[in-house]
């Protein structure tokens, strides 16, 4: 900020779904990649959040495709809107967003309408905001279910005494981590990513687990805001404990993250990438 010389400075954020719940922002504009018509709602909610007054021009844009289906190549068999989204439940015909939602009413504005009054008749593969009425309904109104998995079979029975509908339909479904630390290695003077077996000694998995270092250029580094020192903090702390950078670096330099079977970047700056 010092350094420019620029009467208004842009900030951008660039943020995963955890934006759609408990942040209080208050944006100019934002861009929204497509997961669910509940996710669009929630972010537009972001959009001049304190602001009153209308507006003359457009400040939403929203994504033709996500960037799943991008990736996958947008083949017609395939689910693009899950995790976040409701279409691991049921399929859709298309997932062009131009084909999903009502672009004319959306032009005018996005609000909370098309989710809460359902249709008497849902087309839940050719609309995304029916998708997930179609999927709402099965979830929460299908009372034919007896079992503890199912919401009848909790209200109705007496499963809501023991713990078997929590752990037939656990709130989140987490996957299995991997937890690696940055140890600091005196004989070679640089970290190294490694994982602590059962008595808690260090096993060097940076190159068993494909872990390449980023190269930063110094023209970056001269644009960074906040620069992040890992091999400084280390010293800092060691100082401040008394005790080893190694020491400090199995306690502090603690990584935990999804493994998959893929490469990684790692910069001190940026964390670690999957390529």
């Amino acid at each position: 900020m010092d350094k420019s010389v620029a009467k208004n400075v842009v900030f951008i954020l660039v943020a995963t779904p955890v934006e759609e719940i408990g942040r209080d922002h208050d944006f100019d504009w934002g861009v929204i990649e497509p997961s669910s018509y509940r996710s669009i709602i929630q972010l537009a909610g972001r959009v001049r959040r304190h602001r009153e007054g209308a507006i003359d021009y457009p400040n939403i844009a929203l994504l033709q495709f996500n960037w799943r289906a991008i990736k996958g190549g947008n083949q017609a068999d395939e689910k693009y809107f899950c995790q976040p989204g409701y279409e691991d439940k049921q399929r859709l015909a298309t997932h062009d967003l131009c084909e999903l939602i009502n672009t004319q009413a959306i032009t005018h504005a996005i609000n909370s309408i098309p989710r809460i009054q359902k249709p008497k008749q849902l087309n839940y593969q050719q609309s995304l905001a029916d998708l997930e009425h179609y999927v709402t309904q099965l979830q929460l109104a299908n009372y034919e279910g007896i079992g503890p998995e199912k919401l009848q079979g909790y209200l109705a029975g007496s499963w809501y005494l023991t713990a078997l509908p929590q752990a037939l339909n656990p709130f989140r479904q987490s996957e299995k981590t991997t937890n690696l630390f940055l140890m600091y290695s005196p004989d070679e003077n640089q970290c190294r990513f490694v994982e602590k077996d059962e008595q808690g000694y260090p096993i060097d998995r940076e190159s068993l687990l494909q872990i390449n270092r980023a190269l930063v250029s110094q023209s970056h580094k001269k644009n960074e805001w906040l620069h992040r020192d890992y091999g400084h903090l280390l010293e800092k702390y060691a100082d401040m404990f008394d005790c080893s950078m190694e020491a400090i670096s199995l306690k502090y330099g603690e990584l935990n993250f999804v493994y998959r079977d893929q490469e990684y970047q790692y910069s001190d700056q940026l964390g670690l990438v999957g390529q």
